[in-house]
């Protein structure tokens, strides 16, 4: 029999998951750059909600738009028709008009287009594509450089970068695509000529040679390429473009020339991401086509012939792509949809996530969308004015939609993983990471291409190829495994938990590194131990959690007023039961009572119960009161009370009620428990009526004794509306008066009066409440 415990490296399993790998239109930077559309007039459409949320954009153009946001938050950064340039807020960057792009007649189909610096975040290359608008003039390319630094964050064209001239003699077709080493390709194509021209733009900055491919000499021939759209592949590894030919008429007042076949079409071809070059292109249409875009599975190619003569409007057909054979190709040609406006016949396509969208020129007020762009024929489900993003006429798109902003592949990372079986754990292994890279660093921080580990485990190296970041993870483990997890608690106040590994083994090994089959922890966490018989092993996992739910309902408590006591507790996951059924966190005591509550977590339970008083003990005497003086009262002041309840008056009395006749400030204080108040009340004296007594003799000889003649009022009473007349023996009047604290003088007509009796009449109101005092009498005035 094999002895089992000699050493048995065997690799088990491989594999190599790339970024790379996926399609660079569905990694989640592209999604977020691309999410935010601005074409047409006035359209802005924010894809990262469903269904997309519109809004007010500032272009007037039918196509050669670009837009692009924030490739980590997809929050919108600028967009541009080739002509002016805007910032996120709508609003015309100050160096951001006079961009030479857009120029043929109002329209480029690709005049735009946004492309990332790949060494400078913050950054990206704006291209301008544009003619003069004559019938045979060739496109210019040009670039300006946006910095999201300038302008307080909201970005700006740098004043010595704008509208270099890169290029002309070209069609009006323009993308970019990322490359395979942190690099992207801008691709335009002749304008008679069946040439692609890639511009390489690399840490390095854009390289002005482009590398050129001469594919597809099916159609060609001046001005063979004048209007028409390109599109790459989500794969990368197949490029598109159309050819759309007047073959009739004049443009312009210019005549045109005669049909001719090699001007129309749409061809596809191979495309290479690594060298930018384009070949082995074959022919699928002879009509005149506009619009272009590839299926989001890289296997269909839809084609929008912009008219066909034997229909007289415009069409869309599929395309299988599954064998790069031009018959193969061709014979599985599907009409898709049909326009039935002879203004509908353009129209462009744009892929987001798994849908394919269609600009087209009579939907106005939406876009149509190929739902199921990956299945053939009808039932890729082309809707029409599906997606709609306003009612009104001033909002609207024609055939053009954003080019793509390519997103470069870099730096990114390449994910490997080895697994390896150890049959002993008394050998070591050695790990290897490739060789030829640079800055190798393990997880045990060191930087040699190869390490030698004795123990099962997890070991991961980091290394870097050109711009490139590789991690490559090596899991050491033994066979014949089996795995257990378990959870559990440490309860509140408790001194840890012991964890135990499961017996018959001969070794064992814990995360930290100890080999005993029990381990004491105190803390929550995730805990493992590997349980080692010869070339058999058994990983048990522990998920320890900390289960610190100890609470108080406080003391017994009394509560004075009516208000009520709360509790919100929120432990989590744990389970709630109050005394009367109630499972909810958040409980309310208004009522006298005993209260409990349990809760649970885990294996951890926790109780604790208050009883809960109610006093109510507010006292209320009443207002103050007013008594008349001189008149006798009797007031009856109560106190709110209880049995238990302790009280004590002003006057010292311990009864519920007091009787007082007196005024003055009375007060009762009532205690019960440890609730107690207070109330005070006053009963003030006031002159209800007065005593008024009229003198019957004066004498105003200035010795400043009884010198005027007035009532003799009580002290501190209230007079209003006195009036006093006095008359001489012969009926003259020689006074009348208002003030009640002059009276007379004892003078007429302003001389002394003579001695001798005079006949008076008093009117007054006195006393608080009103009393009326009327009298008339005769006075004797004396020197």
């Amino acid at each position: 029999m094999r002895n089992v415990r000699n050493l048995c490296l065997l690799l088990i399993v491989c594999c190599s998951l790339s970024v790379q790998a996926q399609y660079y239109n569905q990694l989640p930077a592209f999604l977020k750059a691309n999410s935010t559309w601005v074409f047409g007039k006035n359209v802005g459409m924010d894809f990262k909600q469903t269904p997309p949320r519109t809004f007010h954009g500032q272009v007037n153009s039918d196509e050669g738009c670009a837009s692009v946001a924030d490739p980590v938050t997809g929050e919108l950064l600028f967009y541009t028709e080739g002509i002016s340039c805007w910032n996120r807020n709508n609003m015309a960057m100050p160096n951001g008009r006079g961009l030479l792009g857009n120029r043929l007649r109002g329209t480029t189909a690709q005049g735009a287009c946004i492309v990332p610096f790949v060494d400078s975040p913050g950054k990206y290359y704006l291209f301008s594509l544009s003619n003069d608008g004559s019938y045979d003039s060739t496109g210019y390319l040009y670039y300006s450089v946006v910095d999201m630094s300038l302008n307080n964050g909201l970005g700006d064209i740098e004043a010595n970068r704008k509208n270099i001239l890169i290029d002309s003699g070209l069609s009006e077709g323009m993308i970019a695509v990322p490359g395979n080493n942190c690099d992207v390709w801008l691709i335009v194509h002749t304008y008679d000529d069946p040439v692609f021209k890639a511009y390489h733009i690399t840490s390095a900055g854009l390289d002005p040679v482009p590398v050129l491919s001469a594919a597809g000499y099916q159609i060609s021939g001046r001005e063979a390429y004048h209007i028409g759209q390109m599109a790459i592949s989500p794969a990368r590894d197949m490029i598109a473009v159309t050819s759309y030919h007047y073959h009739y008429g004049t443009f312009h007042g210019n005549p045109i020339p005669p049909p001719n076949r090699k001007l129309l079409g749409a061809l596809v071809c191979r495309f290479d991401p690594n060298t930018g070059q384009a070949s082995d292109a074959i022919q699928l249409e002879n009509q005149a086509c506009y619009g272009i875009g590839f299926s989001p599975d890289n296997s269909k190619l839809y084609v929008n012939v912009a008219y066909d003569p034997a229909i007289s409007f415009g069409k869309i057909n599929q395309y299988d792509l599954s064998v790069f054979d031009s018959a193969a190709i061709r014979g599985t040609r599907q009409e898709i949809h049909r326009f039935d406006n002879p203004t509908g016949k353009h129209c462009s396509f744009k892929t987001y996530r798994d849908t394919i969208y269609v600009g087209a020129l009579f939907n106005y007020n939406a876009l149509d969308r190929i739902s199921n762009p990956n299945l053939s024929g009808a039932a890729c489900n082309y809707e029409m004015n599906i997606v709609r993003y306003s009612q009104s006429g001033s909002v609207r798109s024609n055939h053009g939609l954003p080019n793509d902003v390519p997103v470069p592949f870099g730096p990114d990372t390449v994910l490997a993983r080895h697994d390896s079986v150890l049959c002993d754990n008394r050998q070591n292994i050695t790990l290897e990471a490739p060789a030829g890279m640079s800055a190798y660093v393990w997880d045990d921080q060191s930087e040699d291409p190869d390490r030698e580990v004795g123990q099962t485990g997890t070991y991961w190296v980091r290394y870097r190829n050109g711009c490139h970041v590789h991690c490559d993870t090596f899991v050491v483990s033994f066979p014949d495994t089996s795995y257990m997890a378990s959870d559990s608690f440490i309860c509140a106040g408790g001194a840890g938990i012991q964890l135990t590994a499961p017996s018959g083994y001969i070794t064992y090994l814990w995360d930290d590194q100890s080999p005993d089959s029990i381990r004491m922890v105190e803390e929550s966490g995730i805990y493992w131990v590997w349980s080692y018989d010869y070339c058999h092993r058994r990983s048990d996992t522990f998920r320890v959690h900390n289960a610190d739910i100890a609470f108080s309902l406080g003391t017994d408590t009394v509560i004075c007023d009516n208000s009520s006591l709360s509790y919100d507790f929120d432990f989590g996951d744990a389970t709630y039961l109050w005394q009367d059924g109630s499972s909810e966190a958040r409980y309310e005591i208004a009522e006298p009572g005993v209260y409990s509550l349990t809760i649970t977590k885990g294996t951890c339970v926790y109780t604790d119960s208050i009883s809960v008083q109610y006093v109510d003990i507010n006292q209320d005497l009443g207002p103050d009161t007013t008594v008349c003086h001189r008149q006798p009262f009797s007031i009856i002041l109560t106190a709110s009370t209880g049995p238990e309840m302790d009280i004590l008056w002003s006057n010292g009395s311990t009864t519920d009620m007091i009787t007082v006749h007196e005024p003055g400030i009375y007060w009762v204080a009532v205690s019960e428990l440890s609730c107690s108040d207070t109330d005070t009340v006053v009963i003030h004296n006031t002159l209800c009526d007065c005593i008024v007594e009229m003198p019957t003799a004066f004498s105003p000889n200035g010795d400043g004794k009884n010198d005027r003649f007035r009532p003799v009022v009580e002290a501190g009473c209230t007079v209003r509306g006195f009036t006093m007349e006095v008359y001489n023996r012969w009926g003259q009047l020689v006074y009348t008066g208002t003030d009640f604290s002059s009276g007379w003088d004892g003078t007429w007509n302003g001389t002394p009066a003579d001695i001798g009796a005079y006949f008076y009449t008093v009117r007054m109101e006195v006393g608080t409440e009103h009393h009326l005092f009327n009298k008339t009498g005769d006075v004797t005035l004396v020197r």
